[in-house]
């Protein structure tokens, strides 16, 4: 199922809403025209009242979308580490990169799980030393 884009409908809704508002409108203007009767500015009223409900939709909408991508952000992503010997943690950063040829930190700290800065510390050493490269 495809992700339907919404502001590209809120936009058809706002426009469908004008079009009901000028058409309830105009056919109120021609009715108190036809019957003599007196609306004053109901079909306008009215046509305003559509256009800004569907305005206010698509606020709504939008302060939604971006509250969803605020949270989704916000929240940290959390890894749990292991206490080793740097020997222990060198061993696993070059098991690991002998199996997946590539990797980021953050991935490799993930699949480590030990100490960050440790982590760093031996990706630096392992560098120096040419046993894995940066690419």
């Amino acid at each position: 199922m495809e992700q339907v884009n919404l502001g590209y409908l809120s936009g058809i809704i706002g426009t469908v809403a004008g079009l009901i508002g000028a058409i309830i409108g105009t056919y109120f203007e021609m009715r108190r025209a036809k019957q003599g009767k007196d609306y004053k500015f109901f079909g306008l009223f009215f046509g305003l009242w559509l256009l800004m409900h569907s305005a206010l939709i698509k606020a709504n909408r939008l302060i939604e979308s971006v509250q969803e991508q605020n949270v989704s952000a916000a929240i940290p992503e959390i890894v749990v580490v292991e206490e080793m010997s740097k020997e222990t943690a060198r061993q696993k950063v070059l098991k690991y990169m002998r199996e997946h040829k590539k990797s980021d930190i953050t991935e490799l700290h993930k699949t480590i799980r030990c100490d960050i800065r440790l982590l760093v510390e031996i990706i630096d050493e392992l560098r120096r030393e040419g046993k894995i490269e940066e690419g």
